[in-house]
């Protein structure tokens, strides 16, 4: 018989790896991180998806800060994407309490150029939306 301590352990375990983040196959300007999104909270809208991106630095910028997490909408029709929020971090993948918290009043549209960096993460997010 089945220990339900083990059970509920291995079932922790399991989850740990299929729900959270995924790392995006698109790394940060000047491979300087990597990006991540929460394929499993991301809500729809009228407008497109909305996704939490993580993104995850190296070294630490000239505020001490290792991480950012953002709620971003991506419209993957139109190609565009906007910052709803953005909050900073001194531990990596944006854990514990934000520095700062910086929501936009009114977020604009931003249009990627073609084959740029901010293209291919959108249409890696907007791949990963098809999908749900």
């Amino acid at each position: 018989m089945i220990n339900h301590k083990y059970k509920f352990i291995g079932i922790l375990f399991l989850s740990f790896f299929l729900i959270g983040w995924t790392k995006l196959s698109t790394s940060l300007p000047n491979n300087s991180g990597d990006l991540y999104i929460d394929r499993n909270n991301s809500p729809t809208s009228d407008e497109g998806y909305e996704f939490w991106v993580i993104q995850d630095f190296y070294i630490e910028d000239e505020f001490n800060d290792i991480s950012t997490k953002s709620l971003v909408k991506y419209d993957c029709t139109n190609n565009a994407q906007k910052i709803i929020l953005f909050s900073n971090y001194k531990t990596h993948m944006a854990e514990g309490k934000p520095r700062h918290i910086f929501a936009l009043d009114k977020p604009q549209w931003f249009y990627p150029k073609n084959d740029s960096q901010a293209s291919n993460i959108l249409k890696e997010v907007c791949s990963f939306a098809v999908e749900k």
